[in-house]
């Protein structure tokens, strides 16, 4: 079942461009938009930088919800 996006990723990557900065320099394009695409499909919305930590020398998410 397709769930209804509520934003779309440019709202999302301005939630937070500092977080996405990291985002889209670590991760190629299609990994980006496959994490902004969860995001959207579970409403995740809080993704900024103190839920953001370094695991392997990568930024990971490491704290979310969404409303």
């Amino acid at each position: 079942e397709e769930l209804e996006n509520t934003y779309d990723s440019h709202s999302l990557r301005d939630n937070s461009p500092t977080v996405w900065s990291l985002f889209d320099h670590y991760y190629d394009e299609d990994t980006v938009l496959k994490l902004i695409d969860f995001a959207n499909r579970y409403y995740i919305n809080d993704i900024y930088t103190y839920n953001i930590g370094v695991k392997n020398n990568l930024p990971v998410i490491f704290d979310y919800s969404g409303c």
